[in-house]
């Protein structure tokens, strides 16, 4: 199929290190018990029972790891399965502190899970080598065997060593594996619940020795939660749609990849394709697929199925389709696609009908997108040999000839001060990979850190800047940490919707790659509107027994208004902020961090968003809980701000702090006087204040200070 060729021949380019396969094993004619298989092969089996009758099921209600059951750590380490029933699965992990609740159907009566987090504790990495496994199952009066459960997991580091495994055995030995991911990244939670369904009609019907159990191995962090396992007869017609396929299309028909965001004057047609399997038992005739896209508005304007008539696929057996006419259009406005997998029978299990859902916008500003949404992070130093110097970056292709500006690249929040990132654009001459255009270089600070960065690029010959169509262009930095000692990190997008190969591009000591993750890289044509640019550093450190209070700044490039928004990750009662109509918002929490339930060592997510009416950036932060007021700041040029008399009657006075925020809190956290841009001296009345102990905060737009005063009278 077309969606699994190379865009360009690049006579370099292999497959990256940390990539992922969509080739699916056929099973071999004997089984062989070592060997993973997302659905293995098998011959058709008839079965006498109707669909659904159940067969044996466990919802684990009964407090502890169910009679029969066994656990094991092949690293004899105790890192063990265990029941839970506490509403988010692995909380007490070291990275799973953010988990969502565990939205099984019986998650509250418990459920089984692996928590790698708590068995490498610490900065460990120990890979996990653990498995549960039930009692013997006899299955000799079945003659068709359906497995379901109810899972949600997320897994580290590497999508080729981890092994999420569910597997089936005769003899409780040697046992056949089916991956239990279902194409799941990297690094990303799964669905909650991830309902998991397979035809187990060929391998189990009819055995009166059966096991079953859930294996994690080569996989350290995060978690893996299980729950409502039921076995019941296999369906009849059971038609699954595994993969999707979306890319723009070039005038010469070549596959371009996902766009998120779609200049109008470089619109293209949009391409689709999907892959089919039979999983019931009967065959299942006239199989197809539906691509139907939607406007903003709802209306359905494309209703497309494949180029096929007639197709008829057996058990267990896969269809790979692409639709007979692409979608086009000229309309600004925002699209959404659906597929539907169909044919002649009634399906018995219609939900898996349905998937691959996504949008793009089509837009007046000339901004470049493939990112869907930031997933994590991403740096060289993540594969074999990866280091300063290295670049990765994300490919464009364009419909018409244009001129590019700059690129804007998202800093992941992880990342520290004094990385530096060099902006460039390769282009594929065919033969070789060539730097087409340059900026300079940018030294990373502190305001940086959890936003996107425009990094403008600059011409040096004639017509440096002009890209022509069809070619295929990388946007992307070289990275520079490890002689400056800085960690350096782009934010990814590891979402399904996107081919990587066609997407993505990677040079480890000048071998080029493409990996299974996007990096955050927006390639900005002529006159493009940019995005805000954040200027006020984080504090990412709240004390204990003080509200927290952050003021935010940011300017913008075309010198248009902004406005602000905050997301607190709570449900918005966290944090309530205020935009002060000036390029700033200040934000505040709704009680001391001691008050709210946090501990120290806890930590809450803050997101700020400004908007300048056309593009968006973002500040994100973790805010970790402290104690008392020992915040961390930068180092210093506030380290000569005075704060006097102390004690002090009536004025206090704060000097060599021009332009700062200074903020007083009473022993009650609560902010009892706010002055915004203080002046180099500045005097503030506390004549009506409470004799005590208050707190002096002076925030600037890179550090802060805390100061200790007493008021008396």
């Amino acid at each position: 199929m077309r969606k699994l060729l190379l865009l360009f021949v690049m006579v370099s380019f292999v497959f990256a290190l940390n990539a992922q396969s969509s080739q699916r094993p056929l099973a071999p004619a004997a089984l062989d018990y070592n060997q993973v298989y997302e659905i293995p092969a098998a011959t058709n089996i008839p079965f006498n029972k109707a669909f659904g009758d159940p067969i044996w099921g466990e919802d684990f209600g009964g407090g502890a790891l169910p009679t029969g059951w066994t656990v094991a750590d092949g690293n004899q380490m105790n890192f063990n399965w265990y029941w839970s029933n506490d509403p988010r699965p692995g909380i007490t992990g070291t990275y799973s502190t953010n988990n969502d609740t565990f939205r099984a159907t019986t998650a509250d009566n418990g459920y089984m899970m692996i928590s790698g987090d708590i068995y490498n504790a610490g900065g460990g990495a120990v890979t996990m080598d653990a498995e549960v496994k039930t009692q013997m199952l006899n299955l000799d009066t079945t003659s068709s065997v359906m497995i379901e459960w109810q899972q949600y997991f997320r897994y580290c580091c590497n999508s080729n060593d981890a092994q999420l495994w569910f597997g089936i055995s005769t003899d409780g030995v040697n046992w056949m594996n089916f991956d239990a991911r279902q194409n799941v990244a990297v690094n990303i939670p799964s669905a909650n619940p991830a309902t998991v369904q397979i035809n187990l009609t060929p391998y189990l019907a009819g055995q009166d020795s059966v096991w079953l159990r859930w294996y994690k191995g080569g996989a350290s962090h995060y978690f893996w939660a299980i729950d409502d396992i039921k076995m019941y007869a296999a369906p009849l017609y059971e038609l699954e749609l595994m993969e999707t396929y979306i890319s723009k299309v070039t005038s010469d028909g070549s596959l371009t990849g996902y766009y998120s965001k779609m200049p109008l004057s470089q619109i293209m047609p949009v391409y689709f394709g999907a892959d089919l399997i039979n999983n019931g038992d009967l065959d299942q005739t006239n199989v197809n697929f539906n691509a139907r896209v939607y406007d903003s508005a709802d209306n359905l304007i494309y209703d497309e199925v494949a180029d096929t008539v007639g197709l008829t696929l057996v058990f267990d057996s896969i269809a790979e389709l692409e639709v007979a006419n692409y979608f086009e259009t000229t309309t600004i406005d925002t699209y959404r696609v659906e597929f539907e997998a169909v044919s002649d029978a009634t399906d018995e299990l219609p939900e898996n009908n349905f998937g691959g859902e996504a949008s793009w916008e089509v837009t007046d500003n000339t901004v470049f997108a493939r990112d869907i949404s930031w997933t994590g992070y991403y740096y060289p130093g993540q594969y074999v040999g990866g280091g300063d110097g290295d670049f990765a970056g994300t490919n464009y292709v364009l419909a018409n000839q244009s001129s590019v500006q700059s690129i804007s690249v998202y800093v992941d929040y992880r990342s520290t001060e004094g990385g530096v990132m060099f902006p460039q654009v390769y282009f594929d001459d065919g033969t070789d990979v060539i730097v087409k255009i340059s900026g300079d270089e940018h030294t990373v600070a502190k305001k940086d850190l959890g936003t996107w960065v425009t990094m403008p690029l600059i011409p040096i010959a004639q017509d440096d800047e002009v890209l022509t169509p069809n070619t295929l262009y990388i946007a992307g930095i070289e990275f520079y940490y490890e002689t400056v000692g800085a960690d350096l990190f782009l934010g990814r997008d590891n979402n399904p919707t996107h081919l990587f190969n066609l997407a993505t591009t990677i040079s480890l000591d000048g071998s080029w790659y493409y990996a299974d993750i996007v990096p955050l890289v927006r390639l900005n044509l002529t006159d493009a509107i940019l995005p805000p640019q954040f200027t006020s550093a984080r504090l990412d450190t709240a004390p204990k027994n003080l509200v927290y209070t952050y003021t935010a700044t940011a300017t913008d490039p075309q010198s248009l208004p902004l406005s602000f928004t905050v997301e607190d990750y709570n449900d918005g009662a966290l944090v309530s902020y205020v935009d002060n109509g000036d390029g700033s918002v200040t934000l505040t929490l709704a009680d001391t961090p001691e008050n709210l339930g946090y501990e120290i060592g806890d930590s809450f997510r803050v997101r700020i968003f400004a908007d300048n009416g056309t593009t968006i950036n973002e500040q994100y932060f973790y805010i970790t809980v402290v104690d008392d007021f020992n915040i961390s700041v930068d180092e210093t040029p506030l380290a000569d701000v005075q704060v006097y008399p102390n004690p002090a009657r009536d004025i206090l006075f704060v000097n060599h702090a021009p332009q700062a925020q200074i903020y007083v809190y009473n022993i009650l956290g609560e902010v009892v006087r706010n002055i915004q841009r203080a002046d180099a001296s500045e005097r503030i009345s506390v004549a009506d204040l409470a004799p005590g102990t208050y707190i002096v905060r002076i925030q600037t737009d890179n550090d802060a200070v805390i100061k200790k005063v007493n008021i008396t009278r």
